[in-house]
């Protein structure tokens, strides 16, 4: 029987891979043994280096990353030693560590395993391994940055036991299993690793089982390894390995402290990553969203705008709450017969609701949204073309005045940009029910959306396409079935009617240099709104820097974005007068094509926070772009009748 299993889990270590096995043949004698190496789907060619240069070695390759205890197990399954040692591959002999090992363990039967004094490669001191058992507390306390400001220095000396001399021998409760040497016979009635868990807290976890068992952990000082510490780990991201350390802190503790605990020590390492992560990766996002959440509320209740046709969806919303009257279409759209849809009602009753019936509750629901559409285009952005063009793309929609004042509008336009990111997105994905579904989204909350219907024909249709197209529609299909077809019938009939007239039936609306003309300077306008209100110079430059980008599309984003713009321009001309209903649907795709440049040209992001810190200034210092009466001058004004009539003083 030999003496010595040795398992190496190898994780693109290649070149520390080679160090280790080169050391272990090199200073391993007088016992006999043999080594496993489990290839975890490495990428750096370590199973061909193993193969090339190890022939000896028993060679496992994993097509996937089945972590460190899995892999370990599948080792342990095969072992043939008496004794079964997990070693990571970033540790390597200058000595003979292992037979001192082996025959400590020999001499000691109530030993179930040990560990050696592990010496730090960059200082050459030894590596403070060994401790109590962890607990809640403990971690809490040694995790978090909360937790160390509120820690007991004394506990925590005191669990990492401190005051132990490593090159002496002692019983340890937690011993370390980067090198960790175990009774193979022990090891496979534990059943080995608990593989729930995947990289931490595998030697606690262990421990405990093998003292469940009656037999004692030791740190044994003499016998001498070198440890290059957390070689793979440091090559991942850290939100990843973050991830992973919280899961497997969860399952431990459930385990062996119960639910609350664990849940409570979880909760708190997943707010402090989150807080590393904000503060370390996320910070121009922070205040980019801090920027846009300023610009949306602040004095909202005070400068919220607010016109008549806004009180014919208050009534219909409060006649839902109060009444029952559940409004199957909106308000008439700018063909008198044609309605939009009702699901602008329902929010704003939904609003009213939760804020008591105050009346600026829409708006806040409108910021909300907008603050949401803010997230998801930065989300899309920073997927498609990288951190640079997600901060790009989010100052342009953060602080671009007609964005913002559609935000802070409780109007049936204002919830469309987050809409059309939503279908950009499904689209992208090419799922036939998301895209189908957010598309007769966005047609329920504005007709003049409905051209963008054609881009479904990116995705598979399919009858997941018509259910996604039903379910927004329902209460139109209702109304239609009740009222003859008006409204999605009519609405059919009248697009015919629109592109025939525009090229010529009845000489109404007919295409004509003037009314190009006319168009093109409409359209500007409202561009010039959403990038920089009152300048042109700026708007000018933005739209040839998105023109000349958009020749330069190579991905299925990039080309869905032109064909996008493409669509919505060509539906403006054919309309003829577009009014500034029609633009919020342009406002993500807007911000994504500039973010989608300057990941191309990442100088004129200097530009673009300029531009974002102008517009800011604008809107504060002119009622964040309303120039109509506010609610609350309405309410004055309805409260005191009298004033309108006034001619002197009474």
């Amino acid at each position: 029987m030999l003496d010595l299993s040795i398992s190496i889990v190898s994780y693109n270590t290649k070149a520390l891979l080679r160090r280790c096995l080169k050391s272990i043949f090199k200073h391993t004698r007088r016992l006999k043994w043999e080594i496993f190496v489990i290839d975890n789907a490495s990428v750096d060619g370590s199973a061909a280096m193993v193969k090339a240069e190890f022939p000896q070695v028993q060679l496992i390759t994993n097509s996937v990353n089945r972590f460190y205890t899995a892999a370990n197990n599948q080792a342990l399954k095969l072992a043939r030693g008496r004794y079964f040692l997990i070693l990571n591959s970033d540790i390597f002999l200058t000595v003979n560590a292992f037979l001192p090992m082996v025959k400590y363990l020999d001499h000691h039967p109530r030993v179930g395993a040990i560990e050696p004094l592990q010496i730090a490669a960059s200082t050459g001191r030894p590596a403070p391994t060994g401790s109590l058992h962890n607990t809640p507390l403990t971690d809490f306390f040694e995790l978090t940055w909360l937790g160390r400001k509120l820690a007991n220095p004394k506990l925590l000396s005191r669990f990492r036991l401190q005051t132990k001399n490593r090159r002496h021998t002692w019983t340890a409760e937690v011993i370390c299993d980067a090198a960790l040497m175990a009774r193979t016979r022990i090891l496979r009635d534990l059943g080995g690793y608990d593989d729930q868990l995947k990289l931490y807290y595998t030697e606690n976890d262990l421990c405990r089982r093998i003292q469940k068992f009656g037999l004692t952990t030791v740190h044994f000082g003499s016998a001498q390894v070198s440890h290059t510490l957390s070689a793979s780990t440091k090559k991942q991201p850290w939100q990843r390995i973050s991830a992973i350390y919280a899961a497997d802190a969860w399952h431990y503790f459930r385990h062996w402290h119960g639910l609350v605990p664990a849940t409570l020590l979880y909760l708190s390492l997943k707010l402090n990553n989150l807080a590393i992560d904000l503060v370390k990766d996320k910070w121009p996002f922070v205040l980019i969203f801090i920027l846009a959440a300023v610009l949306r509320i602040w004095r909202l209740a005070e400068l919220m705008p607010f016109i008549g046709d806004f009180g014919h969806d208050y009534l219909a919303a409060k006649d839902l709450l109060t009444a029952g009257k559940i409004p199957l279409v909106g308000i008439a759209s700018s063909v008198p017969w044609l309605h939009q849809g009702s699901l602008w009602i329902y929010l704003a009753a939904t609003a009213l609701w939760l804020g008591n019936f105050h009346p600026v509750a829409p708006a806040v629901l409108t910021a909300i949204l907008s603050l949401v559409s803010l997230w998801l285009i930065v989300m899309v952005a920073g997927k498609y073309w990288g951190k640079l063009a997600a901060v790009a793309s989010g100052l342009i929609f953060a602080a671009s005045p007609l964005a913002v004042l559609h935000a802070r509008t409780p109007w049936h336009t204002s919830p469309i940009p987050l809409l059309a990111i939503g279908y950009f997105y499904f689209l992208l994905k090419r799922s036939a029910f998301w895209s189908a579904f957010f598309f007769a989204l966005l047609f329920q909350f504005e007709l003049s959306n409905a051209p963008l219907i054609l881009l479904l024909l990116l995705t598979p249709l399919t009858k997941f396409t018509f259910i996604g197209l039903l379910i927004p529609l329902l209460p139109k299909l209702i109304y239609d079935f009740t009222h003859g077809f008006t409204q999605l019938g009519g609405f059919i009939l009248w697009i015919g009617y629109r592109i025939a007239a525009f090229f010529g039936y009845r000489q109404i609306h007919t295409v004509s240099l003037t009314r190009l003309s006319a168009t093109s300077q409409i359209i500007f306008d409202y561009l010039q709104k959403f990038f920089s209100w009152d300048l042109w110079l700026p708007t000018a430059a933005i739209l040839l820097f998105i023109l000349f980008t958009l020749t330069q599309a190579k991905k299925q984003s990039e080309y869905l974005i032109g064909f996008w713009i493409l669509i919505i321009g060509i539906s403006y001309y054919v309309h003829g007068t577009p009014s500034e209903a029609y633009f919020p649907v342009l406002f993500p795709i807007l911000s994504l094509a500039v973010g989608w440049g300057i990941s191309r040209y990442k100088f004129l992001v200097i530009p673009i926070i300029i531009l974002s810190l102008v517009n800011s200034w604008w809107l504060y210092h002119h009622r964040f772009g309303n120039s109509g009466l506010t609610l609350s001058e309405r309410l004055i004004i309805a409260a005191t009748p009298q004033a309108l009539t006034r001619t002197g003083p009474g």
